[in-house]
């Protein structure tokens, strides 16, 4: 009879231990974001030349994805991007130059961006091109123009930032996704 309680015991602890494991592993809604304090700790851990010194802000890219601009020790422009993965906010990367950057979403894609006020910038010009292609397949010759898009973005007070890409460049490069799956 003892043996056989301890097998149940055993089985039981087992099960437990499985449904526990299973419970913290499964994907939960993200917890609030970081103190400032906690996201310059994890910054210097995960990549230390980037000396954080003033938290800017942080800006929720989707419910998953934030972007945070910092001032480091040497006053430089930094930017760091944030994922909830594994029930838990991680650093994804961190630049310490503030140059613009692309962040390619689920829904829309985004252009991201810090710069140091003593580089007097009053506007960001943002180029989509495309080279123009000449080809031959199958006896067919196909010819495939270039083109170059502008968006202007003009900074004011502040000079970090997220736009999401103008609504006509996401269309023709879901278009030209497309094309070029066929």
């Amino acid at each position: 009879m003892a043996k056989k309680t301890k097998k149940i015991i055993l089985l039981a602890a087992i099960l437990l231990m499985i449904g526990v494991l299973s419970f913290t592993q499964l994907p939960k809604d993200p917890d609030p974001f970081l103190s400032d304090k906690q996201v310059i700790k994890r910054i210097n851990s995960f990549f230390s030349e980037a000396q954080p010194k003033i938290i800017q802000d942080r800006i929720f890219l989707d419910d998953t994805h934030v972007f945070v601009p910092f001032i480091s020790e040497d006053d430089g422009y930094g930017m760091s991007f944030w994922i909830w993965k594994n029930n838990k906010w991680r650093a994804a990367s961190v630049n310490e130059g503030g140059e613009h950057q692309v962040w390619n979403g689920e829904k829309k894609s985004k252009i991201i961006w810090n710069i140091n006020p003593k580089d007097e910038v009053g506007e960001i010009r943002f180029f989509l091109k495309k080279e123009r292609e000449f080809m031959v397949a199958d006896g067919v010759d196909t010819y495939q123009p270039g083109m170059e898009m502008m968006h202007r973005i003009t900074l004011q007070e502040k000079m970090y930032g997220v736009e999401e890409y103008p609504d006509h460049w996401q269309e023709l490069m879901t278009q030209y996704a497309k094309i070029q799956a066929k």
